[in-house]
């Protein structure tokens, strides 16, 4: 996964191959921006958190390497894949430890995502946020 910091954008995507550094959230983050996606303040926001919680995780545990981030709009919905080279896990919601500090971003993309999952024995997470399901709640 070498490369550039920015390898493909067209305008409902976007494609980064970043390096693993405390810099890698922000520029994920802010990659959002550059594509046409149509949500509004609140649901970008929303949909940034959920980027960050996962790359964030991605720095933590994969140690070396990259992290590919993938985000792609599509009508009235964003979908957002994490992927690096650390160990595979199972991913699931925390169990309640309000004393622990961090460790609540799978807790966060569950309950804030329209739909999330991983990819079989691997370190990729994805999650999906549609505007019709946000606008719900």
């Amino acid at each position: 996964m070498g490369g550039s910091a920015l390898d493909r954008r067209t305008g409902h995507r976007v494609t980064l191959d970043l390096p693993v550094t405390i810099d890698a959230p922000g520029v994920a983050r802010r990659a959002l921006d550059g594509i046409e996606h149509g949500f509004n303040r609140e649901q970008e926001y929303t949909i940034k958190l959920l980027i960050s919680e996962l790359v964030s995780n991605s720095v933590k545990h994969c140690g070396v390497g990259s992290v590919k981030v993938e985000i792609e709009a599509t009508g009235d919905s964003v979908r957002v894949d994490v992927i690096d080279i650390g160990p595979a896990f199972v991913p699931g919601p925390r169990t309640a430890e309000p004393d622990v500090e961090g460790g609540w971003g799978l807790v966060l993309v569950d309950q804030l995502a329209t739909r999330w999952g991983s990819v079989h024995q691997s370190a990729h997470v994805w999650f999906e946020i549609d505007a019709a399901a946000f606008a719900r709640r």
